[in-house]
């Protein structure tokens, strides 16, 4: 992650934290990363050398104005009087996996070759919890059917691959290196 983005998202942490609006200020950097997500036109626009930044306050402002904490919206306008604009969604990312770190939460992914009820959802939160010291799991799921069978879980940067695919996969490569 870029240091600069990093650095600027430990300050916005603080000041929030400080300020007593933490979980405000999280849900404005979420609600941003999914703006920047899902508009490539506006990243592209924060980034471009020959949009000029006053400009770029404009667009960010007219987009954020009535929907985020005052301090989110300062945070933008100083960002981009900076001219480090093209930064923020760097920065944006930045502030969540420090702010999921402050309160103790994990991010963790599960792929499987279905929809997961709510009961496997908080039966796989309460594992991964006795796993991994925190105090929550978010837990983010998605379908590939090319898993044939089993799941696939990633907490930060361990996965276990418990999948049919990886084990016929294995399987196949026993075979071929011992001959059959």
């Amino acid at each position: 992650m870029n240091r600069i983005a990093s650095q600027y998202a430990t300050v916005l942490l603080q000041l929030a934290v400080e300020k007593n609006v933490a979980e405000r200020i999280h849900t404005d950097m979420l609600c941003f990363s999914q703006v920047c997500a899902a508009n490539r036109c506006l990243v592209t626009t924060l980034k471009s050398p020959i949009i000029k930044h006053d400009k770029k306050l404009a667009v960010l402002q007219a987009i954020f104005q009535n929907e985020v904490h005052d301090l989110t919206l300062s945070f933008l306008a100083m960002v981009t009087h900076e001219h480090r604009e093209a930064l923020l969604p760097a920065m944006a990312q930045a502030f969540l996996a420090q702010y999921h770190q402050h309160q103790g939460i994990k991010l963790a992914q599960v792929t499987t070759t279905f929809p997961l009820s709510d009961q496997l959802t908080r039966q796989l939160q309460k594992k991964i919890q006795k796993i991994t010291p925190c105090q929550q799991v978010i837990l983010e799921h998605s379908i590939d059917p090319d898993l044939i069978g089993g799941y696939v879980l990633q907490v930060e940067d361990k996965r276990l691959d418990q999948s049919l695919r990886k084990k016929l996969l294995t399987l196949k490569m026993n075979c071929v290196t011992e001959g059959y």
